[in-house]
C-alpha cells in the first residue's frame, strides 16, 4: 500500500526523504473519501461548562458520522474579556440533533483555540463552518511503519497497513485500487514512537555524553508558551556489541514571551560507566497539528567528554583575559594583570619624528555613564541575559560586543574591567615606531618618552659601559638636590629601572647597581643599542604606558596604573 503525493500543496521531494525515515512509524490524519463535508451557518450557544455549541439549522442524514468541526467564523462577546474568536479545527466527542437544533460536543476545545478558556459564561452569536472526516466512507486514518520512500514518484510504502485498519481492504472496490486525488489536506506526521537512533560513538575514555536540541521557531502558538519534552536512552558498547541496562533521561525546552526565536537546551549525561556507548531520542511531547503552532523541535548536536585530571601541560600556559600571538610556530599568550616593570622603552631613537601625539581627557569617553554586555545562560535554554554596571539605572552605558560568554560571574569580571578601563583611562599616545615593534603586542606595558615638548632631565641610547659607569648619547645634567632613576632597556625584553648620579660629565652617570642583564652599546658597533631614559624618581611611573591598539607600525597606548586590572 502506498500514500502518494498530489501537486496540491505538494511537499518538496526533499521533505519526503528528509522528514521520514524507513522502518519508522507514521501517523496519518484527515484520508476520508466518502460522504462530502456538511457546510452551514446559524445561530450558536457556547456552553464552556459542557464543551458544547447548539447550532439552530436544519437537520442532515449522517450528521453523527462526522468527526471534526472546522468553524470558519464564530466571534462571541464575553462580558468580562470582550470579543473572542473561536474559529478553529476541533474533534468531536458527539452529535445530536433535537428540536430544530444540533448539539456537538467538542474534545478539549482549549487545546484547539485557548480563547476557550477566557469565556465567563453561555454566549450566543453567528456561526460557520463545516463538519468534516465523516466515518461513512473511506477512512484511511491510522498509525503505521513505513516500507519505503520514493523521492522521484512521491509517494511512501506502508506495512500491511490493513492489519491495523480494515478499511484499506476497500480499496479494491476502487476503480484501479487507488482513491481519487484529494483536494483537501491530508496530516502526515512523524509517531511518537519513533526514535532517532541508535547511533554509536567508539571512545574508550567517554565518562559523559552532551546532546543539544534546538526549537529554531520557538515553541509556541497563539503567543502562548508550549514545552517539548525529550527523552534520550544509552547502552553500553563492549567490543563493538550492547551489554547491559539501557538507561534514559529527559530534557525539557520550554517556550519563552510567545517569542518565535530560536530555543536551545543542553543535556548533560554522566554516564555510570567508562567507554563506548550508543544513544539514541526521541520527541515525547504532541502539541497537535494547529496552523498557528510552532513548536518543531532537532536533534542538533552530541558531544562525548571526559574529565582530564592532567593540570600540568609542559611549555603551555592556561590563562583568561590574555592575548594570543603567534612567532613563527610558537604561541604566546600575554595574561592581563598589574605590572610594574615594561617589556620595551621608546624615545627618539626609535620613534618616528614627528609621528607622536598625545592627549589629555578629563571626566569619561562620550560621557560613559557604565558599561553593558549580554551572556547566555545555559540553564535557562540558553537565553540572553544582560548585565548593567555600576547599577541598572545606567543611561548612556557603553556596549561591550563579546561573544562566548556562558556564566555570570565571567560576564561580571568582563563588565567592571571595562568600566575600570573608563574610569582611568586619562593619557593616550599615538606614535609610529621602527623595528622594535614587533617585539610586543596588545597589552603590554612600555615606556614611552615625551617626545613633544622640550625633555626635562634625558634619554637616548647607551655609548659605552665603564662599570657601573655609562656614556649617554644625549646631555644629562642632574641636580644634586633631586633624586633621579635611568629606564634602561635590557636585551631579554625588560626594561630596568636603576637610581643614578651624575659621573664626569654631562653625559657621563654612575649606576647605584649593575644592570640585571648586560647592555648592548652603541660603540661596540651594533645597529640596535640599549636604550634610555632619565626622569626624577617621583615620576617614574609617569611615562608607563598600555598598548591599546597596534596596526603595523602605528600604535595607541593608554597611561597605565593598577586600577585597569
Amino acid at each position: 500500500m502506498i500514500v502518494k503525493n498530489t501537486p496540491i500543496d505538494s511537499w518538496t521531494r526533499e521533505q519526503f526523504t528528509e522528514r521520514f525515515v524507513v522502518g519508522q512509524e507514521i501517523s496519518i490524519q484527515g484520508a476520508n473519501w466518502g460522504q462530502a463535508d456538511i457546510a452551514g451557518n446559524g445561530r450558536g450557544t457556547v456552553d464552556v461548562t459542557l464543551n458544547t455549541i447548539s447550532v439552530v439549522m436544519s437537520e442532515v442524514s449522517n450528521a453523527e458520522t462526522y468527526q471534526r468541526i472546522n468553524i470558519l467564523t464564530y466571534v462571541v462577546n464575553d462580558p468580562i474579556n470582550g470579543p473572542l474568536d473561536l474559529s478553529g479545527t476541533y474533534d468531536i466527542e458527539s452529535i445530536s440533533y433535537a428540536m430544530g437544533a444540533y448539539t456537538i460536543k467538542l474534545i478539549d476545545p482549549a487545546s484547539t483555540n485557548s480563547n476557550f478558556s477566557q469565556i465567563t459564561e453561555n454566549l450566543t452569536a453567528t456561526l460557520s463552518g463545516l463538519l468534516i472526516n465523516s466515518t461513512v466512507g473511506l477512512n484511511l486514518d491510522g498509525t503505521y511503519v513505513i516500507s519505503g520512500i520514493d523521492g522521484s514518484s512521491e509517494t511512501i510504502s506502508l506495512v500491511d497497513p490493513s492489519a491495523i485498519n480494515s478499511i484499506w481492504n476497500d480499496l479494491q472496490y476502487e476503480p484501479n485500487g487507488e482513491t481519487k486525488p484529494y483536494t483537501k489536506y491530508i496530516y502526515l506526521r512523524s509517531s511518537q514512537n519513533n526514535w532517532i537512533g541508535w547511533y554509536s560513538v567508539d571512545f574508550a575514555k567517554a565518562t559523559g555524553i552532551l546532546l543539544n536540541f534546538v526549537a529554531p521557531n520557538g515553541i509556541t502558538r497563539c503567543s502562548e508558551d508550549k514545552h517539548v519534552e525529550v527523552t534520550v536512552e544509552y547502552q553500553q558498547v563492549v567490543n563493538g556489541s550492547a551489554t547491559g541496562p539501557i538507561f534514559s533521561e529527559t530534557v525539557m525546552l520550554h517556550g519563552i514571551d510567545g517569542s518565535r526565536s530560536q530555543i536551545a537546551k543542553t543535556l548533560r549525561i554522566d554516564m555510570p560507566f567508562t567507554g563506548a556507548f550508543r544513544f539514541r531520542a526521541k520527541r515525547i511531547t504532541d502539541n497537535g497539528d494547529h496552523a498557528d503552532l510552532s513548536d518543531d523541535t532537532k536533534f542538533y548536536l552530541a558531544y562525548a567528554f571526559y574529565e582530564s585530571d592532567k593540570l600540568i601541560y609542559d611549555d603551555v600556559t592556561l590563562a583568561v583575559f590574555c592575548d594570543a600571538r603567534r612567532e613563527s610556530n610558537q604561541v604566546f599568550f600575554v595574561f592581563e594583570q598589574p605590572r610594574d616593570i615594561p617589556t620595551l622603552l621608546f624615545n627618539h631613537r626609535n620613534k618616528k619624528p614627528e609621528s607622536e601625539k598625545r592627549s589629555v581627557s578629563f571626566g569619561v569617553n562620550k560621557d560613559f555613564d557604565g558599561v553593558k554586555i549580554k551572556w547566555h545562560n545555559p540553564a535557562d535554554s540558553w537565553s540572553e541575559t544582560e548585565i548593567k554596571l555600576p547599577n541598572d539605572n545606567v543611561i548612556n552605558a557603553k556596549s561591550l560586543e563579546i561573544s562566548g560568554i556562558t556564566n555570570e560571574a565571567q560576564a561580571k569580571l568582563l563588565a567592571y574591567r571595562a568600566l575600570n578601563k573608563l574610569k582611568h583611562k586619562k593619557r593616550s599616545v599615538e606614535f609610529s615606531a621602527y623595528h622594535e615593534a614587533d617585539l610586543v603586542t596588545r597589552n603590554d606595558l612600555i615606556l614611552v618618552a615625551d617626545d613633544t615638548r622640550p625633555m626635562l632631565v634625558s634619554s637616548g641610547s647607551v655609548i659605552e659601559q665603564d662599570g657601573l659607569y655609562l656614556t649617554l648619547s644625549q646631555p644629562c645634567v642632574l641636580d644634586e638636590n633631586e633624586t633621579y632613576v635611568i629606564h634602561l632597556q635590557l636585551p631579554n625584553s625588560q626594561a630596568d629601572v636603576i637610581q643614578l648620579s651624575q659621573g664626569a660629565h654631562e653625559r657621563e652617570v654612575l649606576l647605584a647597581r649593575a644592570p640585571t642583564s648586560q647592555l648592548v652599546v652603541e660603540y661596540e658597533g651594533n645597529i640596535s643599542c640599549s636604550t634610555y631614559l632619565v626622569t626624577t624618581d617621583t615620576h617614574s611611573k609617569r611615562d608607563l604606558f598600555l598598548i591599546t591598539e597596534k596596526v603595523w607600525w602605528r600604535w595607541r597606548v593608554c597611561n597605565h596604573c593598577d586600577q585597569l586590572h
